[in-house]
């Protein structure tokens, strides 16, 4: 097996400066990916800790993200048809971030369960995608969009 050929697990920092193996590939499924919206944020995958279920405030915090008024949750279905959805007249470059998003949205799909998609506050949204890893940890994305 040549350097090049072996695999490396991939690894993101958790809460309290541990560290801890990412599921799959999701850091390499965010990497340059971007929401658009009034402005564009970067998607940021995180792991938090231990939880027994989803909340809004649980979601909040592993993503260190402030919990504000008003949560709307969504399902992930609502939150990635936008994002996933080619149009007719989409170019090369959104033909790519479609696939991208629908490669990230299996992914959380597949790697989280109860995955529920989170909005907190309002103008500037911060945006939380999160379900409960196979080490029983609150995991996801998060990201911001601006609507006015």
């Amino acid at each position: 097996m040549t350097k090049n050929s072996k695999k490396f697990s991939k690894k993101i920092p958790t809460r309290k400066g541990e560290r801890d193996e990412e599921p799959g590939s999701l850091k390499e499924a965010c990497d340059g990916l971007v929401l658009i919206s009034e402005t564009d944020a970067p998607i940021i995958p995180f792991k938090g800790p231990r939880a027994e279920a989803i909340s809004p405030e649980a979601s909040a915090a592993a993503a260190n993200v402030v919990y504000r008024e008003p949560v709307e949750a969504l399902s992930p279905a609502e939150f990635f048809d936008r994002l996933t959805t080619e149009k007719v007249w989409f170019g090369e470059d959104e033909k790519k971030n479609a696939l991208r998003f629908r490669k990230l949205y299996a992914l959380l799909d597949e790697q989280l369960k109860n995955l529920t998609v989170y909005r907190f506050g309002k103008i500037r949204i911060d945006i939380v995608a999160a379900g409960i890893d196979r080490t029983s940890r609150i995991s996801g994305i998060k990201t911001q969009a601006v609507e006015t």
